[in-house]
């Protein structure tokens, strides 16, 4: 190699190291005067937008914050190529402070949705949202007429005639009652049915679970012997028919209830000796005026079974026996009442019993008024064993007055 060759190579090293020196002396402080130019703009020590995608590993190191992050990163950049997170997203629509979760558990996910807490997630899931209370419905006015209602006006008035009045109006088919049909044997709700609406001209005998309603029965007997059976707005009309014993019988293993049914024309109104008689809104009144084979004529007769009664009317004026005769002829009668109603008429208007079948129990005739009509008086238990243990003492107003009867033995107005 010639000597110009030489020098000309030492000069280019020399060169070359020289500008290495330098540029290695002035990197650290052109870094630092940079970072330190953007510090404000960065998070927890990262470098600003648009920095870290032009730098070598070795220039993140070097931004690297000096201080060690206590808490973990955001999963927005676990794993990845730092980012500088975005501005606080703006605040989420206002919750119920029961169910807001904590600062802890509303940082920005990688959705930048603010997850919930398991604690939060339960109590939303448990706690429905708030709905507005329901506005109470007003309580229904009662129908105009509502027969109940009506009801309880007459008798608020403890007068006989007025209440009477109400009966007349509310008893009986509701619809109106046209063409002939014979009776026959009930077996079916269709059976029944087919009376709804007809006058009935001979007899029915009822073993069934059925209603039979809005008919006429003239001049014959309605027998129930068995079933759940309803007898409800109809009339009973027996003609004043001398053969008939009675119009209405409920006899056996029947369970039978009559309501808003009109009874006349008879000798017997009802004859029960079922396993169950419940009656309400009975009218009875207007009794076979002739009777030439001497029939007993009860309004109500309960020889057997239990019976009760509520909110009737029975008028036997004129008749042998009573409105009401209770004597376990037929089988024993555990209970038999006769309450809110008008019972007038009969020899005595209540006849009570020992019969073959022992004496009656629990027999309740409270809360009843009565009017002249009875033959010899209003109480009679002259073969009643033990009237103390068979009733519960009570007495019966007289209608139109205050006046209370006590309901002993012989008891008249």
């Amino acid at each position: 190699m010639t000597s110009s060759r030489i020098r000309a190579f030492i000069g280019f090293c020399a060169t070359t190291l020289m500008a290495s020196s330098v540029a290695m002396l002035a990197s650290p402080d052109a870094a630092a005067g940079t970072d330190a130019s953007v510090a404000p703009a960065t998070h927890q020590g990262l470098a600003a937008p648009g920095r870290d995608s032009g730098r070598t590993p070795l220039d993140a190191t070097r931004a690297a914050p000096l201080e060690e992050d206590p808490e973990p990163r955001h999963s927005s950049w676990r794993g990845g190529t730092p980012t500088t997170p975005e501005p606080a997203p703006a605040p989420a629509p206002e919750v119920p402070s029961s169910a807001a979760p904590s600062s802890a558990a509303t940082a920005p996910s990688a959705s930048g949705a603010a997850p919930r807490s398991p604690q939060a997630e339960e109590t939303a899931a448990a706690k429905p949202p708030v709905a507005a209370a329901p506005e109470q419905a007003p309580a229904p006015s009662a129908p105009a007429g509502n027969p109940d209602a009506s009801w309880t006006q007459a008798w608020s008035t403890a007068d006989a005639t007025n209440i009477r009045s109400w009966f007349e109006a509310n008893t009986g088919p509701t619809r109106p009652v046209s063409g002939t049909v014979p009776g026959g044997t009930i077996r079916s709700q269709a059976d029944a049915d087919r009376l709804t609406g007809r006058i009935v001209t001979s007899g029915l005998s009822v073993a069934c679970t059925c209603t039979l309603q809005d008919f006429v029965l003239q001049n014959s007997e309605l027998r129930i012997t068995g079933g759940q059976v309803t007898v409800r707005n109809a009339m009973i009309d027996g003609k004043g028919n001398t053969s008939l014993v009675g119009v209405f019988t409920a006899l056996g293993s029947a369970d039978v209830t009559v309501s808003r049914v009109e009874i006349t024309g008879h000798n017997d109104g009802i004859r029960a000796y079922a396993s169950s008689v419940a009656g309400e809104y009975v009218y009875i009144h207007g009794r076979a005026t002739a009777n030439p084979r001497n029939h007993h004529q009860d309004g109500i007769q309960t020889i057997g079974g239990a019976t009760s009664f509520d909110r009737s009317y029975v008028d036997m004026t004129g008749a042998n026996t009573s409105a009401t005769l209770i004597k376990p002829d037929a089988s024993p009668i555990p209970k038999a009442s006769v309450n809110r109603s008008v019972m007038i008429g009969g020899a005595f208007t209540f006849h009570v019993h020992d019969g073959p079948k022992g004496a009656p129990r629990n027999v309740d005739l409270r809360d009843n008024l009565t009017a002249p009509g009875y033959g010899r008086g209003i109480m009679s238990t002259w073969e009643l064993s033990n009237p103390a243990a068979s009733m519960i003492t009570c007495s019966i107003r007289l209608s139109g007055t205050s006046r209370m009867i006590p309901l002993v033995d012989g008891a008249r107005i």
